[in-house]
């Protein structure tokens, strides 16, 4: 049997470990909410531009990026890197599959251990690397880049996104968002008349373009 003096350092360990990991988990929901306020920053960024688009009659437009053209998708799906995910990188590779079967496409895979449960299906599949906390910006924009090149090249109509959504510091859900073709919500009020009384120094074409481009960066960074 353990003597008192042993019972009671083990006490003492076992009080001051509990007192460190609450330290770590306040530290921890700190940086958990200082992120999710950084990154809702963007929703008036969001809302312009739609507030844009809905001045235009955009059902009239025939802009690619307005209208899908063809019933082909691309779908991105976000995975970690990071230890004990396994289950949620699984859920949110096997989402991703699973709507291929609605319409054909190909996957990007975000994530080295999402790539593993991605290989060997028979499907079309491209590979980022692992999200990068430091450049992860960066990774964005280059995801963005080549989303628009498929984009402009035909290759696919709809894009789709799924990722984790951390829905609390502690829980996390697979979630799937649709990015293009952008289909702003409309209001019926703001479309023909202020159309009329606008002048616009470039090209309709182009100013979609560039404020879809702008509006994937950042929505891209944001997942």
């Amino acid at each position: 049997m353990k003597t008192i003096s042993v019972i009671k350092k083990n006490l003492d360990f076992n009080r001051n470990l509990s007192y460190l990991l609450n330290t770590l988990k306040n530290i921890s929901v700190a940086q958990f909410k200082t992120l999710e306020k950084r990154i809702t920053a963007f929703k008036e960024l969001f809302q312009t531009i739609e507030s844009f688009l809905n001045i235009a009659n955009v059902q009239e437009n025939n802009n690619l990026f307005l209208h899908p053209r063809d019933e082909w998708q691309l779908i991105v799906a976000v995975t970690s890197d990071k230890g004990l995910l396994g289950g949620l990188n699984k859920q949110v590779v096997g989402t991703a599959i699973g709507q291929l079967q609605d319409m054909p496409g190909k996957i990007i895979v975000i994530g080295e251990r999402g790539r593993r449960y991605a290989e060997g299906r028979g499907i079309p599949l491209v590979c980022f690397p692992g999200i990068d906390d430091e450049n992860s910006y960066n990774q964005a924009l280059q995801l963005r880049d080549l989303i628009l090149k498929e984009y402009h090249g035909g290759f696919f109509g709809y894009l789709k996104i799924i990722y984790p959504r951390p829905v609390s510091f502690t829980i996390q859900r697979v979630e799937m968002i649709y990015l293009l073709p952008f289909n702003p919500r409309a209001s019926k009020d703001s479309k023909s008349s202020l159309m009329s009384e606008i002048i616009m120094e470039s090209n309709f074409d182009d100013i979609v373009e560039y404020l879809v481009s702008l509006m994937l960066g950042q929505r891209i960074y944001e997942v």
